[in-house]
């Protein structure tokens, strides 16, 4: 009777423990942050980027910075066509969990340099979200799209 009793409170512990792990492992997964498409315009930079939240928590995307252009912290609007209007999102943003979102960001840039950075294979977005810093690498030709494929697909 004492040697089932000792495998049982062995068994549980063995699975809380396991139980214990996990829900750690899971409350500090780092999110996975990808840029889906480029927009540039005259002097503003715009990215779409998805930000997925493995973790249990929210976290909050704090900072997105491209080489020294910061993206804006406040609703952009972007264009107006007809009845519509294109905003890109404010930073910082919070995504809850175990969720993905899309976020339109604006980035003010000069015009020079944005021709300059265009004419590169690829670049640099530093995203800093309250998990830490990440660098997504991303290249320009595979994403590259015009403002008017982005009122198409905000219509649709």
């Amino acid at each position: 009777m004492q040697i089932i009793t000792f495998v049982i409170s062995l068994l549980a512990f063995i699975m809380s423990s396991i139980l214990f792990v996990t829900k750690i492992y899971d409350r500090f997964m780092t999110p996975i942050i990808e840029i889906t498409d480029i927009y540039p315009a005259g002097d503003i930079f715009y990215i779409k980027i998805s930000v997925l939240n493995r973790s249990s928590s929210p976290i909050a995307v704090t900072h997105v910075l491209l080489q020294n252009h910061e993206a804006t912290s406040y609703p952009h609007m972007m264009l107006k066509s007809g009845e519509h209007k294109v905003f890109g999102d404010p930073i910082p943003s919070n995504i809850p969990q175990k969720s993905i979102i899309q976020f339109l960001i604006a980035i003010p840039i000069d015009t020079q340099e944005l021709e300059e950075l265009l004419k590169k294979e690829k670049f640099i977005l530093n995203v800093t979200t309250s998990m830490g810093k990440q660098h997504v690498i991303t290249e320009i030709d595979k994403k590259l799209r015009t403002l008017d494929q982005l009122v198409k697909e905000q219509i649709q």
